[in-house]
């Protein structure tokens, strides 16, 4: 496969457990015939790839030519001093979110990542509105999940 456009598409079709380009599309919020002409030109933006990486960890090495380690040498290595903070911590975190993504349908996916871009590139007073609507949602699941706690004892 190398770096042969179909098989970079293959990978990142893999990486994020998908089946199908119109789902690989979705989920970088791009249309589907995008990635036909970039597969036609020989030419797969840059951008997706580290896009990907970011969701899933993957090497972008790996993403692009098939080679080398699959995954970020720093989502799996704890040993290296990080530059700041706990690295353990971190790394306790992302694959809680790992384990979580593993778990989610693709409509759950791209909206996690929908709500991510938001936050991103949002302005103050939209970011803290996602927050607290978020935070709403988190509250109103916690009480439903205490209710049928209680109605089963």
């Amino acid at each position: 496969m190398g770096s042969e456009p179909r098989g970079i598409i293959e990978r990142l079709i893999a990486a994020l457990s998908l089946k199908a380009q119109a789902q690989l599309a979705a989920s970088l919020a791009i249309r589907p015939q995008s990635i036909i002409s970039a597969v036609n030109r020989g030419e797969i933006p840059e951008a997706w790839l580290y896009r990907v990486a970011y969701l899933t960890g993957r090497s972008v090495e790996w993403l692009r030519t098939g080679k080398g380690p699959v995954w970020q040498a720093n989502i799996i290595g704890e040993g290296a001093a990080p530059s700041y903070g706990n690295r353990g911590e971190q790394s306790a975190v992302l694959r809680h979110m790992l384990e979580v993504w593993e778990e989610l349908d693709e409509e759950e996916r791209v909206t996690v990542v929908r709500c991510a871009e938001i936050l991103q590139v949002g302005d103050r007073d939209i970011r803290e509105h996602l927050i607290a609507q978020l935070k709403l949602v988190e509250e109103t699941v916690q009480r439903r999940r205490a209710k049928r706690g209680h109605r089963r004892h």
